[in-house]
């Protein structure tokens, strides 16, 4: 496990889970600590016949926990490759557009809580848009997604929306937000905020 793609130097003594979240065999199955090279193994075979077919590594250190790799197969071996602690995703946000709108539509992103709720924090911009304009970069900690053979992954959420006048657009973007796939250490990962009409 190494720090971060800025700074891939190893950690050392960090908790790593082995996890199912599938039931009925659902939770942390082993546990393991990087060692000084920031090295780990798991050796592991599943038993547990409920579709029981892919696992996750999580981790936990210093009163923060989460997602490291998610879809690994069961019951083969894999070499994860490079295993980033933090910040290993950066995104670039792009608007789609073939109409520039005008000064009186706002376009919500970069969203942090519930949108119009009290502690929500958010960055706008007003029209017009010009297709192809990039208003964010971002850098976020994201988990690497080891098996892409099924589906096409996601790994972030990114909440935006549209205002144009006194209507709000794209509503269930501000809510739920949109899902996109940032390839761990690639700079940039593309978002594309597509309000065309």
């Amino acid at each position: 496990m190494l720090h971060s793609c800025d700074n891939p130097v190893p950690v050392e003594d960090v908790n790593i889970y082995l996890y199912n979240s599938l039931k009925p065999c659902g939770g942390a199955v082993q546990t393991v600590k990087t060692d000084k090279n920031g090295n780990f193994l798991f050796d592991y075979e599943a038993t547990c016949k409920d579709n029981f077919n892919e696992l996750s590594l999580r981790y936990d250190v210093s009163f923060s926990s989460g997602i490291l790799v998610s879809r690994i197969r069961v019951n083969e071996n894999e070499d994860l490759g490079d295993v980033h602690l933090k910040d290993n995703g950066w995104g670039v946000v792009k608007i789609k557009t073939n109409h520039p709108y005008t000064s009186s539509d706002t376009l919500f992103y970069n969203l942090s809580g519930t949108f119009g709720y009290a502690g929500s924090t958010y960055s706008f911009k007003t029209g017009p848009f010009t297709d192809g304009e990039i208003i964010d970069t971002f850098n976020r900690t994201v988990e690497k997604i080891h098996d892409h053979s099924r589906v096409t992954p996601k790994n972030f959420n990114y909440p935006w929306g549209l205002k144009s006048g006194t209507i709000i657009h794209y509503d269930k973007h501000l809510w739920g937000g949109e899902e996109y796939y940032l390839e761990p250490c690639k700079k940039y990962n593309e978002i594309v905020l597509d309000i065309s009409k």
